[in-house]
This record gives structure tokens, C-alpha cells and sequence, in this order.
């Protein structure tokens, strides 16, 4: 008797490619600057061009990783049970915001990039998503799933105000994309 079977070996990579603005295409074969069994997800990429930050999904633990864009200097920011997720640079790219549920239901954290410096954001009343650093450094943007809130910090770096961003219409979901 025989037995057939399939085995899956599935890889996820960040890539590097080369783009000609003035022609619109790529420019050059694409560059494999980093290969993992967890899922890369989230990339962005620092106001400075420093640093690309990326979580990991899917595996034991979905963590926080930062690499310089020609895959040098990999370095795990966070390390630890919660799942951390949806990394943005600050303007000044010293700190990240990311979402987390390290408290029991999904928030926002901030960190810096060496790892120390952990602080949760505010707690909130309801999990809040897809966390975007304004360019003035000034206020977060976040979503609930059903509306967007602005987190007006203050001058350290904590939340002074909140404020709801008015939905277009009650049957809307609502996410913040950018500034």
C-alpha cells in the first residue's frame, strides 16, 4: 500500500524593487530582503526612510519587527504573548503606535524602536483598529470598525482629548487611511 500526501511550505518575504516614477513601472528585478514561515504583514515604511516596520502573523506569537530598507539591522521591537499589530511611524521616527490586546481587548500602544518605552495610549470603552500617526505628530487616528476617533495627545505624548469623527451615515462603517 502507498500513501499520498501534500505538504505545504509556505513562506512570506519582504521585496525591494527599484520604481521609475517618470515611466510609471519598476525599474530592475525585484530584491528579496528578508524570507520567514510567519506571515509579514503591515509594512511601512519611516518619514526618514530608516526603518520599514512590519508584524508577524500567524504564528505562537505576532510581534513587532524593524529592518533598514535594504534588509539590514532586523530587529524584534516587541516580544511577548499579545498580539501586536498595524505598526505607523511617528513623524519624527522615534516611536511607533501599533494595536495590541495586551489588555484584554484591542488598543493602542506606543513604543520606541529600541523596545523600552511601552505605554498604552488610553484605555477605551470599545477595541479600536488601524492606528495612523498624523504628520504633525499631534493626533492619532483610529477606528472602531464603526466610526473614527482622533486622539489629540499632548505635548509627552498622552491623550488629552478624543474625538469622534462623524459618520456620513448610521449604516456606514468608517476606517481612517491616511492624512
Amino acid at each position: 500500500r502507498r500513501l499520498a500526501y501534500v505538504v505545504v511550505d509556505q513562506t512570506f518575504s519582504v521585496v525591494r524593487a527599484a520604481f521609475d516614477r517618470a515611466a510609471g513601472r519598476l525599474s530592475g528585478a525585484p530584491v528579496e530582503l528578508l524570507q520567514n514561515s510567519q506571515r509579514i504583514s503591515n509594512p511601512v515604511l519611516s518619514s526618514d526612510g530608516q526603518w520599514i516596520a512590519f508584524d508577524t502573523l500567524g504564528g505562537a506569537q505576532e510581534d513587532l519587527f524593524l529592518m533598514h530598507p535594504d534588509g539590514s539591522g532586523l530587529r524584534q521591537v516587541t516580544d511577548d504573548a499579545p498580539r501586536d499589530r498595524l505598526p505607523s511611524f511617528s513623524p519624527d521616527s522615534q516611536r511607533l503606535v501599533f494595536m495590541s490586546d495586551r489588555s484584554g481587548q484591542w488598543e493602542l500602544w506606543t513604543i520606541r524602536l529600541d523596545g523600552s518605552g511601552l505605554s498604552r495610549l488610553s484605555p477605551t470603552l470599545e477595541s479600536v483598529f488601524t492606528p495612523l500617526w498624523s504628520p504633525d505628530g499631534k493626533t492619532i487616528a483610529a477606528s472602531t470598525g464603526q466610526n473614527v476617533l482622533l486622539l489629540e495627545l499632548d505635548e509627552k505624548g498622552a491623550v488629552r482629548a478624543t474625538t469622534k469623527v462623524p459618520r456620513p451615515s448610521d449604516d456606514l462603517s468608517v476606517l481612517g487611511l491616511g492624512w
